[in-house]
């Protein structure tokens, strides 16, 4: 699955693509990202497991290209009732506001989309606030450590 929104272009992870291994690599090496975000490969695994099982969720893992060069990660779950949206960028690309920007696109395709999503969580971390920055500037509002946009 290929998808171009307005200033991203995003491809479903391949693990047989060396570019889209290296992204995960190089986010699974970085310290912030992997307390915030834990094993990307393992997230991806079950994201693949949920596609079994509810084949008419939405459940896909990206690597996201900015100006065609590989930025970072994005995905959306259906876990327990809900779509669940993670997003990673790597680290020479940070502080650019591009996960907001990333955020902000693939949410409203996905809610202005086919798909039946009316309304998309992200559980971030009390401490990580530039997650909470990226999301509140995508749209998204608060409740309770969850943040969650609608349509």
């Amino acid at each position: 699955m290929k998808i171009k929104l307005d200033n991203f272009y995003l491809e479903e992870f391949n693990k047989d693509n060396l570019e889209h291994l290296e992204v995960i690599r190089q986010l699974n090496k970085d310290q912030n990202s992997k307390k915030y975000l834990g094993d990307i490969f393992y997230a991806i695994k079950k994201i693949d497991l949920r596609k079994e099982n509810y084949i008419d969720k939405f459940n896909h893992a990206f690597i996201a290209y900015y100006n065609s060069y590989p930025v970072g990660y994005i995905s959306l779950s259906y876990i327990e009732e809900d779509y669940q949206i993670s997003c990673g960028i790597l680290n020479q690309y940070r502080k650019q506001h591009l996960a907001s920007l990333l955020i902000s696109e693939f949410s409203d395709y996905l809610l202005n989309s086919n798909y039946d999503i009316n309304k998309i969580i992200a559980v971030i971390d009390k401490e990580n606030t530039a997650s909470k920055m990226a999301a509140n500037l995508a749209g998204y509002s608060e409740d309770d450590n969850t943040y969650n946009i609608k349509k």
